[in-house]
């Protein structure tokens, strides 16, 4: 009997306009993805992926399939929040021990489930079927609006991946921590992933200054960024909890100064959606046709 391993995302909320079921392959597994429409509460309408791996027939498939179908969870994982759905959490699926890259195949990247064990299980002949688990999305409540399936935009840049930028590539792994992190760390990474964005376009023809606003450069982010320019956004990412100090030429310890309510929200709404649309031209997509509820 064929085995096949498969990993799913954890449920997102998500209505989806107009739903098809969509499909394709990458690395030779089957992408797919899954919509629970909810009439009495669209809010609470929710959206999986899955991919599958090809047959399996023994362990040592099993294992290599398990590393590859992780592989491609943590890429598709720093896609989707790209896409306008929820983040997942930061992929984390090996470890590190007296300097030996320690791999345990069983685990799933967060935000994922996988139906390893159970595959391990009829290949020793201890099980006949599978059914895979549906796991409910937790933390925090995010609703999100498309006209279409996500999966069509996570094709398309899966099959870009590996041809984009460095600095592309490094912008969606700190998007992804950007949208999972805490508070303490959140400012330190927007502050980075905004330096690889001004770097980029200051070197080019266009040279970007601090001072300007960036809807000069960037006009289809007008309504979202108005007269923000990136010195205002470094300005904010500098400013830091009361704990953190600097030291003045004197050596006398101050407190930095904090940032307000309405100024922590604006900093998130202008930097994240500065991201979004940096890494989807890269890819070569339209501006972000989703909206965030």
């Amino acid at each position: 009997m064929a085995n096949y391993l498969s990993l799913k995302t954890d449920s997102m909320y998500v209505h989806i306009n107009k739903y098809e079921k969509f499909t394709f392959d990458y690395w030779g597994w089957t992408v797919s993805d899954n919509y629970k429409y909810n009439a009495k509460s669209p809010r609470h309408s929710q959206y999986s992926i899955t991919i599958t791996s090809p047959s399996i027939t023994n362990q040592e498939e099993l294992n290599n399939s398990s590393v590859r179908g992780k592989e491609i969870a943590d890429i598709v994982t720093m896609l989707i929040p790209i896409c306008g759905l929820s983040a997942l959490n930061s992929p984390k699926f090996i470890s590190f021990s007296n300097n030996h890259k320690l791999v345990d195949f069983k685990s799933a990247p967060n935000g994922w489930s996988t139906n390893y064990s159970d595959i391990k299980s009829m290949l020793n002949g201890e099980k006949s079927n599978k059914t895979i688990l549906d796991v409910t999305a937790e933390g925090l409540f995010h609703f999100s609006i498309l006209e279409q399936s996500p999966l069509f935009e996570i094709q398309y840049m899966l099959e870009r991946y590996d041809n984009v930028d460095e600095h592309i590539k490094f912008l969606l792994f700190l998007y992804n921590s950007i949208e999972t992190a805490n508070d303490i760390n959140v400012y330190m990474l927007i502050g980075k992933a905004l330096e690889i964005v001004y770097a980029n376009g200051a070197n080019k023809e266009l040279k970007w200054k601090k001072e300007r606003p960036i809807k000069n450069y960037i006009p289809e982010l007008s309504e979202t960024l108005q007269d923000i320019s990136f010195g205002n956004l470094f300005e904010w990412t500098n400013f830091r909890k009361e704990s953190r100090h600097y030291v003045d030429n004197k050596k006398n310890y101050k407190p930095h100064g904090s940032m307000s309510t309405e100024e922590r929200i604006k900093l998130y709404q202008c930097s994240t959606s500065l991201i979004i649309y940096v890494i989807r031209q890269a890819f070569g997509l339209s501006r972000m046709p989703f909206g965030f509820i």
